[in-house]
């Protein structure tokens, strides 16, 4: 099974085209702005084999820490330390 971990929100993964069954995160959207997370996405399916999967887990608007913070946009937040925070709905983004 081969991994690789995307540092940085606008590289792009070494990999070729249609290179994997499966694309994983596991809480990380939740730490980018609605243009980083589509540009993240947008390279999961570039890598992404036709009929592969997109798991992701994501923060919920359910989340103790919804509306704290200075608001970016629509349930994104910059939370404590500067950090961004952005909490899923549960509908598509």
């Amino acid at each position: 099974m081969k991994s690789t971990r995307l540092l940085s929100k606008t590289a792009r993964t070494p990999y070729p085209p249609a290179s994997f069954d499966v694309v994983y995160g596991y809480y990380i959207l939740h730490l980018f702005t609605e243009g980083d997370r589509r540009a993240l996405l947008e390279e999961g399916r570039r890598v992404l084999k036709d009929r592969g999967y997109i798991v992701q887990t994501v923060v919920s608007v359910k989340d103790a820490d919804y509306g704290q913070g200075e608001r970016l946009e629509r349930d994104t937040y910059v939370h404590k330390r500067a950090r961004i925070k952005h909490l899923h709905r549960g509908e598509p983004s």
